[in-house]
Order: structure tokens, then sequence, then C-alpha cells
């Protein structure tokens, strides 16, 4: 996938470009940042995980929804958001709103087939074999993770213990929020993205 990201940017000569990468775009976005740092002026990630084995796995309830042909509201909450929040569950509504006032060309539904070699990527991801993580602390690239405080998916808890190893990368962390801070506080992340890229110049 890194390699796809990067035969695109060739085909458009591009010689710099900022990267944003949500859940498992942002593993790839990880990889991006270590094989080709030449191409990245900034990078943001969003509700993703590091590099290597981490303590905090996808919880049983995000397979079981995520597999399903199509997702609800019910499973946009659990998914994406903080159950136990009613601000967090109102904010699902207006999302799956926002996404419903597109009306034609729209994605087909992800297959089993595809959220399984997901799945395979993320496990292979946690294997590190290319030596990810030890390349990131060194990554001078500025970066900006965005997480929600209870991502049922990628977990913050996995960022702690490399808290003062990556120079260059600041952490927000959104409250009774979950795998989908962007979609919970749309025009806030906007801000912090905007801004994050301004002062970086």
């Amino acid at each position: 996938m890194a390699k796809d990201v990067k035969a695109v940017i060739e085909a458009l000569k591009l010689s710099k470009f900022i990267i944003i990468g949500w859940s498992l775009g942002g593993l790839v976005a990880q990889i991006i940042i270590t094989k080709y740092p030449e191409l990245i002026s900034r990078a943001i990630l969003i509700g993703t995980t590091p590099p290597g084995k981490n303590t905090g796995v996808p919880e049983k309830e995000f397979w079981d929804r995520a597999l399903q042909p199509v997702n609800n509201l019910d499973d946009g909450i659990v998914l994406f958001f903080e159950p136990k929040s009613e601000s967090s569950k109102n904010a699902a509504k207006l999302s799956f709103g926002r996404i419903a006032q597109r009306t034609n060309d729209l994605d087909t539904p992800v297959s089993k087939e595809c959220w399984y070699n997901q799945k395979k990527a993320i496990e292979d991801f946690r294997e590190d074999r290319d030596n990810t993580l030890e390349e990131l602390k060194k990554s001078t690239i500025p970066t900006l993770l965005i997480m929600g405080d209870h991502d049922i998916c990628f977990h913050l808890k996995d960022w702690y213990p490399l808290i003062g190893d990556l120079e260059s990368t600041q952490i927000i962390v959104m409250p009774r929020a979950g795998h989908a801070p962007h979609h919970q506080y749309p025009d806030l992340v906007a801000n912090y993205i905007t801004s994050f890229i301004h002062a970086w110049k």
C-alpha cells in the first residue's frame, strides 16, 4: 500500500506532500514516513497504532460489527464513537447525516475478504519485521497524532511508552471519543490540523 502511494505521488510529479492516515491508513502513513521520508513535509495520524507488539488489540466487538456487510447507526456508534457518552452518540447521528447526503457515486460495501486482509495487514504491522518503530523514533518529520480516549480498534495507551522517544510527534487526545475522533469533532480536528500545518513552515 505504501508503494502504491509512492507511485501515485510520482505520477502526480509531487516533490513533497502532507500525508494524513486514519486507522489502517495511519499504519501505511508510518511506513511511508520511514521508507520515503524525502517525500513527506508533515504527517497527521488519526486513530491508529504504533508498530510492534502492542498490549492493546482490537476489542472483539469491533470485528463483530466491522465484518457485517452493511453497518447501521448503532454499529457506527460502537465502531467509531463512544457508546457511553450521549454527546458522542449525538455526534454519531450528525456524522451519519452528513455521510447520507452523498447519494451517488457511492462505494460498494467492504467485503469480508477485504476486512480479513486488513486484519492480516494489522497483524503484519505488529510483527514490525522492517524495524519501523526504531526508524519512526529517528524521524524528524513533524507529526500530529490525534486519538480518541476510548478507541476500541487501536488503543491510546499503546502510544504512552513512546512519549519522549518520538521527538517530532505531538499527541492530541479527544475526550469521550472512539476510533473516529475527526468524525465526532470535525471542525475542531480540522482546526488542529490546519494550525499544525501552518506552524511548521
